[in-house]
């Protein structure tokens, strides 16, 4: 009759696993210090230094490539309701519901800003999903769940009395989902990984190691709260990133991005000819944006140390 309805939805499940390794096996360079005659200039060989294995710098750096599963659903209903011959409601709704991601591997951390670091006896620790999963054995949540994602989308076409004239408007919400505050392909994996440097003496006397010997065993700071802190006043060595949306790190969920847009227009009919006249508009709410959650204050900024201004 006069209602025209239709609906449908979709499901998607993901799996990606992100593979960025640097120097899985160990990066080492040779210099000519080692083989040189100690303060005359000139002498020694690069090769010569490589050939008895006296490495002068050497890096090692790798991290696991998260296992990150998700998955998506969308429905929607939509019905064009033709009230009159000349008037048409178009009226609808769509869900969606996005998972958070998780990694089954539990190779991210967060952050909590209320915890007391031991290190400093300030708020401010890194936590680590690997540890929650051990605790609670369920996956942790890089985000908060954002359950309630309906979508209206509401228009209209009036042809008053029939003739050369159409008047259309319509409304409806858009969402792009969940702003990560973080980048998606370098994601935060603090103490998943491992990474050391070892380097030679001043005068090539000591080698960083003899390379036959092996690189040794990377340095493994355990996972507690005191992890990549310093004391109050020191120079920080580490600067996280972190997934800031996540309940368990204290932190509010992050809100969903979407979009509004609207549009009226009025069409009119000269012969063969036809003049359109429109307006669209558009605006996106809770937009994504980078946070520097340890900036000092603007109120705090000046000369002297900013580290120990820093919330942090």
């Amino acid at each position: 009759g006069k209602l025209s309805i239709k609906f449908g939805g979709d499901w998607i499940d993901t799996r990606a696993i992100f593979a960025s390794r640097v120097w899985p096996s160990g990066k080492s360079t040779y210099d000519p210090l080692a083989t040189a005659l100690p303060g005359v200039a000139g002498t020694g060989d690069s090769i010569a230094s490589l050939l008895l294995g006296r490495v002068a710098t050497a890096e090692v750096e790798d991290e696991p490539a998260p296992d990150v599963r998700t998955w998506f659903i969308g429905t929607y209903l939509q019905d064009d309701w033709r009230i009159r011959q000349h008037l048409t409601l178009n009226l609808g709704v769509r869900y969606e519901y996005d998972t958070p991601k998780i990694d089954v591997l539990e190779t991210q951390n967060l952050f909590d800003p209320k915890t007391i670091n031991p290190v400093c006896n300030c708020p401010g620790v890194i936590i680590f999903t690997k540890n929650i999963y051990q605790t609670t054995h369920a996956h942790v949540p890089w985000y908060g769940s954002q359950p309630l994602d309906f979508a209206p989308r509401v228009g209209f076409a009036w042809s008053p009395k029939g003739g050369n004239t159409v008047v259309r408007g319509g409304f409806g919400i858009y969402y792009a989902g969940i702003d990560y505050s973080d980048t998606m392909w370098d994601g935060p994996q603090a103490g998943s990984g491992k990474k050391n440097d070892w380097t030679q003496d001043g005068q090539g006397l000591n080698p960083a190691f003899i390379l036959s010997q092996g690189f040794p065993a990377p340095t493994v700071e355990p996972l507690k709260n005191s992890w990549g802190a310093v004391p109050i006043g020191q120079a920080p060595v580490f600067a996280p990133e972190f997934w800031s949306g996540n309940t368990a790190a204290g932190v509010d969920n992050r809100s969903v991005v979407y979009t509004e847009q609207w549009n009226f227009g009025v069409q009119r009919s000269f012969g063969r000819n036809m003049l359109e006249v429109g307006y669209l508009g558009t605006v996106g709410r809770h937009l994504p944006h980078w946070t520097n959650w340890n900036q000092v204050a603007p109120g705090l900024m000046g000369p002297g140390d900013a580290q120990l201004l820093r919330p942090f």
